[in-house]
């Protein structure tokens, strides 16, 4: 049986032999590409870092002191490298998965919806986004419930509607979803989810403010 050598097709520039690239290799091959975003928040924002080393100090503590009944507001915040106030990458793409329980799965793979597809797909090049602001608008307290049953103030920090913060969401799967309807999702996210503590309640709903032109990802 005659066999076939598979060969890599190469084109001479002047006196060097260069590989083609992919648009001569695969015509309409798309590269990854990435958008950003702005929102802005049409919600209160609440933080509620977990801080493991305030977590095990008030522990320590004994019952009815001042590490126990103070909060340490700061320990509650995320912060990036210039000071300002941030929230991790992972809640938008939660907000994302959440908005893709009500779009079809573009991958065709048989499953309900397109959250997994976006969990796969979706990634925002910063680990922590910032809200562009160094300080928080004010102290929500209210009365929480906690694990033990019993019921006591628990008090937050949070950003009042109106805040901003912009990301560099990347598409890794361009031949399967188009620009368009990846700011739809994103702004899905905000109407169904939201990001931050309290989102159960309605917290930290967001809309799209602006967006640029799709660019090639540069790893």
């Amino acid at each position: 049986m005659a066999t076939t050598t598979k060969r890599t097709k190469k084109v001479l520039v002047g006196s060097a032999t260069t590989a083609l690239g992919p648009a001569e290799l695969f015509g309409d091959f798309e590269l990854p590409y990435a958008l950003d975003i702005e929102i802005a928040g049409v919600k209160p924002y609440f933080f509620s870092r977990p801080d493991m080393d305030n977590w095990e100090l008030r522990e320590s503590s004994a019952p009815g002191s001042r590490a126990r009944k103070e909060t340490d507001y700061e320990s509650l915040v995320w912060r990036v490298d210039d000071g300002t106030l941030a929230f991790p990458a992972t809640q938008m793409t939660k907000a994302m998965v959440a908005a893709g329980r009500y779009s079809p799965d573009p991958s065709k793979t048989g499953r309900r919806s397109a959250g997994p597809f976006i969990a796969e797909s979706f990634s925002l090049a910063e680990d922590h986004v910032s809200f562009g602001v160094k300080t928080w608008d004010e102290i929500d307290v209210r009365i929480a419930r906690y694990a033990n049953g019993r019921f006591g103030p628990r008090r937050r920090p949070i950003l009042n509607p109106g805040w901003r913060a912009s990301f560099h969401l990347q598409i890794l799967a361009p031949e399967l979803i188009r620009p368009g309807d990846v700011l739809v999702i994103v702004n899905r996210a905000g109407l169904v989810k939201g990001i931050g503590d309290n989102t159960t309640f309605g917290a930290g709903r967001f809309s799209v403010e602006a967006f640029s032109e799709p660019v090639p990802i540069k790893w």
